[in-house]
């Protein structure tokens, strides 16, 4: 059934049976007959059309002779005949459903979120010295009222919210965790910290390769010193300190976490190809809208016809406030269709300029950020015709910043 225009205006499965199958749907597409669903069945095609464009197919059918059998009916107007005779039953249902949306605007469950020192029992004889009990109206109930007063009652309680949800009443709250205590299942705080890096050295390595230009070591034990070159992962200051004793042996090790700054100076190369040309998409002005109505996860649509090649597609959407009340998977919207054409478009050389000097200043920027000092800099810029090639070239000074754990050798 195709969405909601093929509901309401009733929707018909046929079998279509002869030699000129194809015939018969090369006529429909022609005359706006629209057919979906369509599969082959043997030696017959079967698919689902609108009531409406069922007696359209009459000279069709006799220009093609084809036998066309119903198969099935479905939707709204085949579906009142049925009622009618069934008025009982439909009586029973209008009255459950008016039954059902009265009910809605009835308290029927309270349920209180965060309490600790405050059992529910508590808050359940609170409310009900508030006159708020289980089918009471919810028009008379004051949620804001209601949270001053749970505040006043019980001190306890820091912050509160009260509020409606479908037919609930939810409360949360958030106690004093001084005057409510710790709760169980969670360590306490300490005041005493272990001392840092005990038991364990921790080595300051080279993140890149380059040469030291300089050096300060404030814990540890220095491996290299200023002018030295390094490679990537070279020890630079070793997480463990000699002890000594008065006759000057080593009488052990002190593990510590390396603290140095040293500055290392290396090479940056960066090439980057910049496109001369770029797609925009410019709108023609042509929009279709469509509605549909949502039923859980299924989606009954009004279909608009077909859809544009290029389009976007904006969805605005909203649940009527009974349908909230009652917690019902029920809700409806409209999309709105704007078709679009892509078009490929060129830079001009000042747009160009633009570009480049973006690109360029968004990676110095990102260098800033991490804390690497420019030395010097070189840029490159070839035209290539379609395209601009730039090869960046830069020498940076970076702090020393990769740990490892310490092992003995």
């Amino acid at each position: 059934m195709k969405g909601l225009a093929g509901f309401a205006g009733g929707s018909i499965k046929l079998r279509i049976q002869g030699v000129f199958r194809e015939r018969f749907l090369n006529l429909c597409n022609a005359r706006g007959i629209e057919l979906w669903n369509v599969s082959m069945r043997k030696d017959a095609l079967e698919g689902w059309l609108l009531r409406s464009s069922f007696f359209q197919l009459r000279p069709i059918v006799r220009k093609t002779k084809v036998k066309v059998v119903v198969l099935k009916k479905s939707g709204l107007p085949f579906l009142l005949p049925k009622l009618r005779r069934r008025s009982f039953f439909v009586l029973g249902a209008l009255l459950t459903i008016g039954f059902w949306v009265l009910s809605s605007f009835f308290l029927w469950e309270i349920k209180v979120n965060g309490n600790v020192s405050v059992t529910e029992d508590q808050f359940f004889r609170f409310l009900e010295a508030q006159n708020i009990s289980l089918g009471e109206p919810f028009r008379r109930i004051d949620l804001t009222g209601l949270e001053k007063e749970i505040r006043r009652s019980f001190p306890q309680i820091i912050w509160t919210s009260a509020k409606q949800n479908g037919t609930e009443l939810i409360i949360d709250v958030k106690e004093n965790d001084l005057e409510s205590g710790p709760v169980e299942g969670e360590p306490q705080a300490q005041n005493v910290m272990p001392p840092a890096g005990e038991g364990e050295g921790w080595n300051l390595v080279s993140s890149q390769d380059g040469s030291i230009v300089a050096m300060i070591t404030r814990s540890g034990t220095p491996k290299v010193k200023i002018g030295d070159e390094v490679k990537k992962g070279q020890l630079l200051v070793e997480g463990c300190v000699p002890v000594f004793g008065e006759d000057g042996t080593v009488k052990g090790r002190l593990f510590v976490k390396a603290d140095a700054d040293i500055m290392i100076e290396h090479k940056i190369v960066r090439e980057e190809d910049i496109e001369r040309y770029y797609r925009e998409d410019a709108y023609t002005g042509r929009k279709k809208r469509e509605y549909y109505c949502r039923i859980g996860e299924h989606l009954l649509r009004l279909r608009p016809g077909r859809s544009f090649l290029s389009e976007s597609v904006v969805e605005t959407s909203w649940v009527p406030g009974w349908c909230k009340k009652l917690d019902l998977p029920l809700g409806f919207g409209r999309l709105e269709h704007s078709e679009y054409l892509t078009i490929l478009k060129k830079y001009t050389d000042a747009e160009m300029e633009e570009q480049i000097s973006e690109k360029i200043m968004q990676f110095l920027t990102s260098l800033e950020e991490k804390g690497v000092q420019i030395i010097e800099k070189n840029v490159k810029i070839e035209d290539k015709g379609n395209f601009v090639h730039l090869m960046e070239d830069y020498v940076v000074q970076e702090k020393a910043h990769l740990y490892e754990r310490y092992q003995d050798e």
